[in-house]
Formats: C-alpha cells, structure tokens, sequence
C-alpha cells in the first residue's frame, strides 16, 4: 500500500487528488519518506510530530517537512531565535519543543 500511495504521488504530483477524491500526501524524499506540511492547504503532520520550516519561514504558507521532535540535545550554545518568539540554546533545543527556527541568534 505505501508503494502505491508513493506511486500516485509521483504520478500526480504534488497537492494532487485522484479520481476518486481522495487527498494524496506528498513525501519529501523517497528514501526518508518525510511529509510534507504546512503550505496554503495547512497540511498536518501525525501526532507526536511538528511541522519544521525552513529558517526564517515562520508566517504565511511555507511548507515544511514533519519531524519527530528529538528526545536529547548535545550542549552547544549557539543561540536561535524561535518561530515563538523564544531564544533557545541551539537549534535542536528548538526542535525539542517543536518549534522551527526564526532565525540565528538570540530574539531582541
């Protein structure tokens, strides 16, 4: 089943529908089989996981890609603003509570 759901997906493109109607999710990647989220239809990742934008596509309709947000982080100190409005440590800091990265450094 998973092969055929990447077939239409590569067959239809992205954001497609079959004939049937049915809502067919993008992958990024066929080897990470990554989702997909976020962009103008506000595409959900499964539970337990956060839409991680680019740097710096915090507003409007970016896509991102789901991730399961990490369980540890090693220490580096390399502050990151996050999409929250939040400074954090690192940017794997951020991640663990699921929130993609604003931009580098600190927030004023």
């Amino acid at each position: 089943m998973l092969f055929l759901s990447i077939g239409l997906v590569l067959l239809l493109g992205c954001g497609a529908t079959t004939d049937a109607g049915d809502d067919v999710r993008d992958t990024v990647g066929s080897a990470s089989g990554a989702e997909v989220c976020g962009g103008i239809q506000g595409l959900p990742c499964e539970r337990g996981e956060f839409c991680n934008l680019d740097v710096g596509n915090c507003c409007c309709d970016f896509q991102g890609v789901c991730a399961e947000p990490p369980q540890f982080c090693i220490t580096l100190f390399k502050p990151v603003c996050g999409c929250d409005g939040e400074s954090y440590g690192n940017s794997c800091e951020a991640a663990m509570a699921s929130v993609s990265v604003a931009s580098e450094g600190s927030c004023n």
